[in-house]
């Protein structure tokens, strides 16, 4: 969970509390990213959208190789297009519904492990 307001990461980390995930909480994307590169896991970042470069850091956290659900201040469909395009799985209004984030963040982990297991197959029919 990537959110610079301090109280916004835990709602938001609370909301995925009681599922079979992991959540990371990380107040910076570096931080973000640094986990990201050294998780042997699936990842999802959630992230806050909170200024101008956000679309900067979703492409920077797809590119170290994880999944992002955006936080979004509002209703813009104008950054929800973009971010998409950027590489976003989904993009959520700010507060987000705890049942839609939930679905948002399961269907990216899934996709993940989807990926990664076919990625897995493509290298062992490569060696065998």
């Amino acid at each position: 969970m990537l959110d610079p307001d301090e109280g916004a990461r835990a709602r938001t980390c609370a909301a995925l509390a009681g599922r079979a995930l992991r959540v990371i909480e990380a107040s910076d994307e570096h931080e973000a990213v640094h986990v990201v590169r050294w998780s042997r896991r699936p990842v999802v970042v959630v992230f806050a959208a909170c200024d101008c470069r956000s679309l900067e850091v979703v492409e920077r956290i797809r590119e170290a190789g994880a999944r992002v659900v955006l936080l979004s201040p509002g209703a813009d469909w104008d950054l929800y297009f973009r971010a998409v395009e950027a590489g976003a799985e989904d993009v959520l209004p700010k507060p987000a519904d705890p049942t839609a984030l939930v679905w948002a963040v399961e269907g990216a982990v899934a996709a993940a492990r989807s990926r990664a297991g076919a990625e897995e197959e493509a290298c062992s029919s490569a060696t065998g």
